[in-house]
């Protein structure tokens, strides 16, 4: 059985079709990208979809220092940068509404496997001065920190408030994940340029396997947002 990620209704599948070989077909879709440079071995980008549908048939299993960075480890981890109201609520290319139910739709199918979903908020900045000068806070809604209800998130889900840029620093991340046995992380969010291309990078030289999936991404820059996939 394949639970619909969209409807929340289930369709049986008759096919014999090995585990491996769907996984296979759903990654020839465009949408996910590795942090690392794609090589002639590697295999191609996968929608947030794809996964979710491959996550919720279990293709779970492999090893090997050579694996295609789309192939799922046994335990990996979902990671939702800055889904939050004061955030989605500024102009983004695509629009923010147009990831969140992808987004979504990717947490509960990790959720469905036992796997980790980390549900990241900004609530503060660095203190280093900057050419931009010292953003103020103050003047932002209550709210502004509050995760979109749509997340549905669970009492499970590990929460991070961060205040800087990437997730990893100045927070217990790391940690947590390794206490976890996380080895992969897939990162979603909002911005590519800001929170998810920061905490990718921190991700990668922490050892994980890491992976972007790019039609769950959102800038406020188009060119940041293009240039950074």
């Amino acid at each position: 059985m394949v639970k619909g990620a969209e409807s929340g209704t289930s369709r049986r599948t008759r096919s014999a079709e090995p585990e491996q070989n769907i996984l296979a077909r759903g990654i020839r879709r465009a949408g996910m990208v590795g942090a690392a440079p794609h090589s002639r071995n590697q295999t191609p980008p996968q929608t947030a979809h794809a996964l979710a549908s491959i996550i919720y048939l279990g293709a779970l299993e492999g090893n090997g220092e050579n694996m295609p960075l789309s192939r799922l480890d046994p335990t990996a981890a979902l990671v939702v940068i800055d889904l939050q109201k004061g955030i989605v609520a500024m102009s983004t290319v695509p629009p923010a509404s147009e990831i969140i139910g992808r987004i979504a739709q990717l947490a509960r199918a990790f959720r469905s496997r036992g796997l980790p979903v980390v549900l990241v908020n900004v609530t503060g900045v660095a203190p280093g001065r900057t050419d931009a000068g010292f953003r103020d806070l103050s003047s932002l809604p209550p709210d502004w920190t509050d995760l979109v209800p749509e997340l549905d998130a669970h009492p499970d889900d590990y929460r991070v408030s961060k205040q800087r840029v990437g997730a990893f620093i100045g927070t217990s991340l790391h940690e947590d994940l390794r206490r976890r046995g996380v080895t992969q992380i897939f990162v979603t969010g909002v911005a590519t340029s800001m929170g998810v291309e920061s905490t990718v990078r921190s991700a990668y030289d922490f050892g994980y396997n890491v992976v972007a999936i790019t039609d769950a991404m959102a800038d406020r820059d188009a060119e940041a947002h293009r240039y950074c996939v």
